[in-house]
């Protein structure tokens, strides 16, 4: 994995942070709902976003 795929996915990683942060009332919101997605189904109640994070965390672990 190149440097640049990691510095992608860094700033993904931080931008999806950044937004979930600034739309709920904080950290607990964001770990709440975090706990939330990884309990239902595909589909139910999941942004794309969400899923898309959950993608690149998945397949890039051993990475980061």
């Amino acid at each position: 994995m190149s440097k640049l795929q990691i510095l992608i996915v860094v700033f993904l990683v931080c931008s999806f942070l950044a937004v979930t942060i600034a739309q709920s009332d904080g950290l607990a919101a964001m770990f709440l709902m975090m706990q939330n997605n990884r309990n239902q189904p595909y589909g139910t109640r999941r942004s794309p976003l969400s899923g898309l994070m959950q993608w690149l965390m998945l397949e890039n672990l051993d990475y980061i």
